[in-house]
């Protein structure tokens, strides 16, 4: 039976964090919610880039 992508990517931010899927995000700790950002990061694959705006002539 296949997991739904969705499923895994909340287990696996669930993990990180020491919660259960089903753990609302208002019950967690200022440094869960910190620790929740950075493994959404994480996953996602950010890193940091730079902000270009429409009228600038560097574009």
């Amino acid at each position: 039976m296949q997991r739904k992508p969705s499923l895994v990517y909340a287990q696996k931010v669930g993990a990180a964090l020491g919660v259960s899927v089903n753990t609302p995000v208002s019950q967690l700790s200022e440094e869960q919610i910190t620790d929740f950002a950075r493994e959404i990061k994480r996953i996602e694959g950010w890193r940091e880039g730079q902000v270009h705006l429409p009228d600038d002539a560097s574009t």
